[in-house]
């Protein structure tokens, strides 16, 4: 499921039309990953735990990719919203 703010009332330049379906969303999303779910049950983020402490290192760069590439999308969009204002 893609990543969704606010349904758009406060951040409106955050928003895009999915013409596919005609929904609004980011283009990148969080995967669900037993990296993250690991991570939590150590009461930290996924940027706190160390990629050598998870049994499959893969999957730690599966999810730290799809963490970073949404990170990444809503980064170029605060910057182009604010540079509208």
């Amino acid at each position: 499921m893609p990543l969704l703010i606010d349904s758009g009332r406060r951040f409106p330049h955050l928003w895009r039309s999915n013409e596919r379906d005609g929904e609004d969303l980011l283009l990148n999303s969080v995967i669900k990953s037993t990296a993250v779910a690991v991570a939590l049950t150590w009461k930290k983020n996924l940027y706190e735990v160390q990629r050598a402490r998870l049994s499959a290192p893969k999957t730690y760069d599966r999810a730290i990719e799809s963490i970073n590439a949404a990170n990444a999308e809503l980064e170029r969009l605060f910057w182009k919203a604010r540079a509208k204002e």
